[in-house]
C-alpha cells in the first residue's frame, strides 16, 4: 500500500526531529506516524506509542500493514503485563532481532513512568490524541515531559491542537522544544493580553486571567507556530460531501421550565418533594445542562422534552431507510433514548457508554457497520473520538454540544470522514432559553479564536 501525498508531506514534514501533526480526523495519521517510525528509527532505539485506550486495537492492526518488520508490544493490562512487555522491549532493544515499540495507554503511561524513564526509552515518541497533553499541570502531561527529556524525535498526532484556547499550545511546544519554550509565562506575557483580577472581590487574592491573542504579535505567532505545526483541515485533504445543520428547538415542559428557574435563580430545585442543591456554580452549570439534557434524571416520570424530540427524530430517519448515530453528554440520556428506542419493533439499537467493555464496543461497532444495528447511542465521551467505520451513516443526532468546540467536532468526525460519499446532517436538538444556548454561544467564540491563530 502507498500513502496518499498528503500523508508523504506529513512524513517530510515530522523529518528527523518530529512535530505536531494536525491533520483532520479520518486522513490516516496512524498510518502516517508508522511510516514515520519505520523510515525514522534507529536499529538501537525503542519508540513508544502513546493512544487512548480504544485505539490500542487499531494500533496494533495498522502496525501489521505499515510497519510490519516492527515487534509492537502492548503495555497495558496489569502491572505485571505491563512489566513483562517493558522487559521483552528491554531484551529487544539494541539486538538485531528487529526493530520494537511500546504501544501503550496515557494511563499506563502515567502509572508506569518512572520505570520508563531509562536510556532505552530516550529515542522515538509519538502521541496520538496528543491534545490530551493540554494541561501542563496535570499528571499525564507532567509524566510526558519526563519520558521526552532526552527523546531524539517526538510527533504528536491531533485532528485538535488547540480545543480551546491558544495558549494551550504551549505544553505540546514545550515537549517539543523544552530549551526554546522554558517558560510558559514568559511566553503568554509575550503574545497574549494577561490581567490580575479578583473578580470585583469575590477571590481573596488576585488571579491571573488569559484573554486573547494581542494583535500586533498574531502574524508572528502564527509564524513560530508553523515550525512545529502542520495543519491541514479534514477538507482541505479529502474531497467531501456537505455538512449540513438542522436546528431542532423544543420548549421544555412547565414542571421541567419551573426545575431550570429556580437551579439558575437560587442554586436548588424541588423535585418529587426533594430538594436538590448545588454547592457551587460550576455544580450549577452541570445541573442546568443535566436538566436541560433529560429530565428523566430527576423525574421519575417520563421522557423529559429533548429526549422525547430525540426519540421522534430517530424514529423518522430509521423508518426513511436510515442508519443512526445519536450523541449526549450524559449516561442517563443515552440510556433514557435508548429504551424508549427499543421499545419499537423496527428499531436495533446499540447502546455505547463507558461502562461496557472495549470487546463489546468493538462488537457494538462492527454490528452497526454491518447494518445489524439501524441506530447507536453513545456518551460524547465514549464516541467522540478514535472510532472508525461510522461512516455507513450520514444522520448525527446530537443531544447536547460539548463546551469544547473541538470535540463537537471530532463527534462529527465519526461520520464526516475518508469513505463517507454522501451528505453528512446533523441534527441538534437544544433546549431554547436554557445553557443549551449559552454553549453553542461559547463554541462559535472560540472557534473564532482558534481559526484565527492556526498557521
Amino acid at each position: 500500500m502507498d500513502l496518499f501525498p498528503s500523508q508523504r508531506e506529513a512524513v517530510q514534514f515530522l523529518g528527523y526531529d518530529g512535530g505536531i501533526l494536525a491533520y483532520g480526523p479520518g486522513t490516516g495519521k496512524t498510518a502516517t506516524a508508522l511510516t514515520w517510525l519505520r523510515e525514522r528509527q534507529e536499529p538501537d532505539e525503542t519508540a513508544l506509542i502513546v493512544c487512548p485506550k480504544v485505539q490500542v486495537g487499531h494500533w496494533r492492526q495498522q502496525a501489521e500493514v505499515w510497519y510490519p518488520e516492527c515487534d509492537l508490544i502492548p503495555m497495558v493490562g496489569t502491572a505485571k503485563h505491563r512489566a513483562q512487555a517493558r522487559d521483552r522491549a528491554g531484551r529487544l532493544s539494541g539486538s538485531q532481532e528487529g526493530p520494537a515499540a511500546l504501544l501503550t495507554t496515557y494511563e499506563s503511561m502515567r502509572q508506569d513512568y518512572e520505570a520508563l524513564v531509562k536510556p532505552m526509552f530516550g529515542g522515538l515518541f509519538v502521541f496520538d490524541e496528543a491534545h490530551r497533553l493540554k494541561n501542563r499541570a496535570a499528571q499525564v502531561t507532567k509524566a510526558a515531559k519526563k519520558l521526552t527529556r532526552n527523546a531524539s524525535a517526538v510527533a504528536h498526532l491531533t485532528g485538535t491542537p488547540i480545543m480551546n484556547a491558544a495558549e494551550e499550545l504551549w505544553s505540546l511546544l514545550n515537549i517539543l522544544d523544552p530549551k526554546r519554550y522554558s517558560s510558559f509565562w514568559r511566553w503568554v506575557n509575550y503574545y497574549f493580553d494577561v490581567e490580575q483580577t479578583t473578580f470585583n472581590y469575590r477571590l481573596p487574592r488576585p488571579v491571573t486571567v488569559i484573554h486573547g491573542v494581542k494583535p500586533h504579535r498574531l502574524a508572528e505567532l502564527r509564524e513560530e507556530i508553523r515550525e512545529y505545526l502542520l495543519y491541514r483541515t479534514l477538507r482541505d485533504l479529502v474531497d467531501l460531501p456537505p455538512l449540513l445543520h438542522a436546528m431542532i428547538p423544543v420548549v421544555l415542559s412547565p414542571k421541567e421550565r419551573k426545575a431550570y428557574d429556580q437551579m439558575e435563580k437560587h442554586s436548588w430545585m424541588e423535585v418529587e418533594g426533594q430538594i436538590v442543591q448545588a454547592e457551587n456554580e460550576v455544580a450549577r452549570n452541570v445541573r442546568l445542562r443535566q436538566l436541560a439534557s433529560e429530565w428523566g434524571a430527576f423525574e421519575a416520570e417520563g421522557l423529559g422534552t429533548k429526549a422525547t424530540a430525540t426519540v421522534e427524530v430517530v424514529r423518522d430517519l430509521v423508518a426513511q431507510g436510515e442508519q443512526v448515530v445519536v450523541l449526549a453528554a450524559y449516561k442517563a440520556t443515552v440510556e433514557a433514548v435508548a429504551t424508549n428506542l427499543m421499545g419499537s419493533k423496527d428499531l436495533k439499537v446499540g447502546t455505547y457508554t463507558g461502562d461496557i467493555s472495549q470487546k463489546h464496543r468493538d462488537i457494538l461497532r462492527q454490528e452497526f457497520i454491518d447494518g445489524d444495528l439501524n441506530v447507536l447511542v453513545g456518551t460524547l465521551a465514549t464516541m467522540g473520538e478514535g472510532i472508525d467505520g461510522l461512516q455507513v451513516a450520514r444522520h448525527l443526532v446530537m443531544v447536547d454540544r460539548d463546551w469544547t468546540p473541538a470535540r463537537n467536532d471530532q463527534a462529527i468526525g465519526r461520520l464526516l470522514r475518508r469513505g463517507q460519499d454522501r451528505p453528512v446532517v446533523v441534527h441538534h436538538v437544544y433546549a431554547e432559553g436554557t445553557i443549551d444556548e449559552d454553549v453553542a454561544q461559547s463554541c462559535a467564540r472560540k472557534t473564532e479564536t482558534i481559526e484565527s491563530v492556526m498557521p
